[in-house]
């Protein structure tokens, strides 16, 4: 728990799971295995769990899903991730060896497939998940660009069982060793091939300068459009007096709905502005050598809403990036929740299908709001483009907890794609990131501010997880868990037929 939130004191996942480790392979039996694992990852998930819970706050009118989530969510994460993990130490204990790196690597890859499990169930949203701890140590982070956030935690955890087997053998002098001299042997390796690997990479082809401005906090500032009046929030006034090619809002300029065919909002509480009127303020207040980037919801013609980027240049629409990644009961209402009346949503959003938005030569796509925590669909979106838009609100909650886990997704993003990355927060923290990770301007959270950069963006060279994914890391766990069933069976037809 040292490690993550609020702590992130980041050295320790690399001997957290060290005690778990070695009470799974000393215990007599595996019901306390089992108990010890649901336990000690329980407690993780409680105290993440119980952190985000306490401060929700959605809608006024959603009490009941509120408090669902509020007294539900907590006991849902302990028993759920913690029966996972509980798993985790019992599948490894049953299929160690006498070989102290084969028990490595298998306790690494059946903790990848947990992890895989824990991520699928949440939407990406996998808080526990040491990547995240481990992000300011590049020379494990940058695994990412090989196999994505799973292969940085299969490093981790091949350190930890690495560090456990030698305490366990540790009367056995040559396993302990072994056991104590692999793990820095591998950083130092990491570190060897991280600095090789950036330090040979190409300069980017036909590469072209190209300016952005952030606009971060402000949180509690009225609407663009709000009570008839028009009302621009004084750091966009800032940022739109920058001669820049792209200001960034992440925020929508009305309460409600933007509509080109209809003014009749689908829910009383909600206002329609005509896109006439948004065209026309748009046409005034941006310069026409600037894109401005607003965050809106779309009426369509049909009845039917969409959360979008919008990028309006010179009075007209010059490109959109719709969310196509919905989550249950905050994007939409699940039809089981609304036969028995639990409501998130007054409305239920739909997804879209867009192409790259095309900025003075510049492909530039979006990941709007969760969809920052999706690796995959990042992957697919930054194949198409030179610079990826993460922007997205975490007001539902009080603090900074979840808002500092979106902004390490968002240098994953950068990381596994070697693309640049802005992840832009209203209420913040804010972060213009390059192709690495690193961040070149920063916003904390509840800071209200303007951030300014010029990229140099061009074409790159793709990284392996760009153009593989995540199979290089599923065929290497299903690898190793293969060869260790493999010698199990061969020795017991061996032993079978000595006897």
């Amino acid at each position: 728990m040292l490690a993550f939130y609020p702590f992130f004191f980041w050295p320790l996942c690399f001997v957290a799971l060290v005690p778990a480790l070695y009470a799974s392979i000393t215990s007599a039996s595996y019901w306390r295995v089992f108990a010890g694992g649901c336990i000690a990852y329980g407690m993780l998930c409680f105290t993440f769990s119980f952190l985000l819970a306490v401060q929700f706050h959605w809608l006024p009118a959603t009490e009941l899903f509120s408090t669902v989530v509020k007294v539900g969510g907590v006991a849902a994460a302990v028993l759920v991730y913690g029966t996972l993990f509980g798993v985790w130490l019992c599948v490894y204990r049953f299929l160690r060896g006498s070989s102290l790196l084969l028990n490595s690597a298998v306790g690494a890859a059946l903790y990848c497939i947990a992890e895989y499990i824990a991520h699928g169930l949440v939407g990406g949203y996998f808080l526990g998940a040491f990547s995240h701890a481990v992000i300011d140590a590049t020379s494990v982070s940058w695994v990412a660009s090989l196999g994505g956030t799973l292969l940085v935690s299969f490093v981790v955890v091949f350190i930890n069982v690495c560090i456990g087997e030698a305490l366990y053998a540790r009367h056995d002098r040559q396993k302990l060793l072994m056991g104590l001299a692999v793990p820095p042997a591998l950083l130092l390796v990491l570190f060897t091939l991280h600095t090789v690997v950036w330090s040979s990479e190409r300069d980017a082809v036909d590469a072209q300068p190209f300016s952005v401005a952030v606009v971060s906090g402000g949180y509690e500032e009225k609407k663009i459009f709000s009570e008839g009046r028009v009302q621009v929030p004084a750091r966009l006034q800032e940022a739109l007096q920058k001669p820049v090619d792209l200001v960034v809002y992440p925020d929508s300029p009305v309460s409600g709905f933007v509509s080109a065919t209809q003014s009749v909002s689908p829910t009383p509480s909600f206002e329609v502005l005509p896109e006439d009127r948004l065209r026309g303020w748009m046409h005034q207040a941006v310069s026409r050598d600037t894109t401005l980037m607003v965050w809106e919801n779309v009426l369509g013609s049909e009845g039917t809403i969409a959360t979008q980027f919008d990028f309006w240049k010179r009075g007209t629409l010059a490109g959109t990036v719709g969310k196509r990644a919905l989550l249950p009961f905050m994007d939409y209402q699940p039809a089981w929740a609304r036969s028995i009346g639990l409501y998130s949503m007054p409305f239920d959003v739909v997804a879209t299908s867009t192409s790259p938005v095309s900025l003075q030569g510049v492909r530039i796509e979006g990941l709007v709001c969760s969809e920052v925590h999706r690796s995959g669909l990042a992957r697919s979106k930054a194949q198409q483009a030179s610079l990826l838009i993460a922007a997205g609100s975490e007001g539902m909650f009080e603090d900074d907890a979840i808002s500092h886990f979106s902004l390490v997704a968002a240098r994953y993003r950068a990381i596994e794609n070697n693309i640049p990355v802005i992840r832009a927060s209203l209420q913040g923290p804010s972060a213009i990131i390059d192709g690495r990770g690193r961040i070149l301007a920063f916003a904390p959270w509840g800071e209200s501010t303007v951030l300014y950069h010029t990229f140099t963006l061009g074409s790159t060279m793709p990284s392996l997880y760009m153009k593989l994914g995540i199979v290089p890391v599923i065929v290497l766990c299903l690898g190793i868990l293969g060869a260790v069933l493999f010698m199990r069976r061969a020795r017991s037809l061996d032993t079978k037929g000595q006897s």
